[in-house]
């Protein structure tokens, strides 16, 4: 099943991961809220399509989970990042984790939890937008967090950033053996070529 095998999917295995209703919604409206979700995978060859439970098409084989669901905030003067702790992770009871599709955002991993840091963040800060903008809406106290690890994905130079296009990445998290949380990242690059990585 596609939740369980997440640690030993590779490109050969999965080539393509398309999120479905809400969660393919590009400013990820109410419905499709933060948080612990049951989502479904339904693997048709090398292809998998994730469904809220609202929108499960009623496939016969499909496998579905809890899991923490932590999608982009792009409304301006909130912040524009969305941020869960670890905490707030355990006590959901989720053993997967899912973002929504990004170009341009970053997913941060540190001490306290993780944050999807949307691209627009810089926008608060006058001057083009760029990393040290997003560190800068990120601010000071998010930087000196230990163990700070940060992923940002592009179209690749030259390319508009727009939702929904080639050169994005959707971040999963699992639980591995000995509980402690792992991420591996699915990424299509501007040419359209899917990898899998760990993150």
């Amino acid at each position: 099943m596609f939740w369980s095998n997440l640690k030993n999917i590779t490109a050969q295995t999965i080539t393509n991961v398309q999120l479905m209703g809400e969660l393919g919604n590009a400013q990820n409206m109410k419905s499709a809220h933060r948080g612990a979700q049951q989502l479904i995978a339904i693997t048709t060859g090398n292809v998998v399509n994730i469904y809220s439970k609202k929108d499960d098409p009623g496939t016969y084989v499909r496998d579905q989970k809890t899991v923490y669901w932590l999608p982009w905030s792009g409304s301006p003067g909130k912040g524009q990042i969305t941020e869960v702790t670890w905490e707030t992770i355990e006590k959901s009871g989720c053993n997967y984790f899912l973002t929504s599709e990004f170009t341009g955002c970053r997913f941060v991993v540190d001490d306290i939890g993780v944050s999807h840091v949307a691209y627009g963040a810089g926008n608060a800060v006058a001057g083009p937008t760029n990393s040290a903008q997003r560190d800068t809406a990120e601010g000071n106290t998010r930087l000196q967090r230990s163990g700070r690890r940060k992923m940002s994905v592009s179209a690749g130079a030259g390319a508009v950033l727009a939702y929904d296009i080639a050169g994005y990445a959707v971040v999963f998290g699992y639980k591995d053996a000995s509980s402690r949380w792992a991420f591996r990242v699915f990424r299509v690059d501007g040419l359209g070529t899917a990898t899998w990585r760990n993150f």
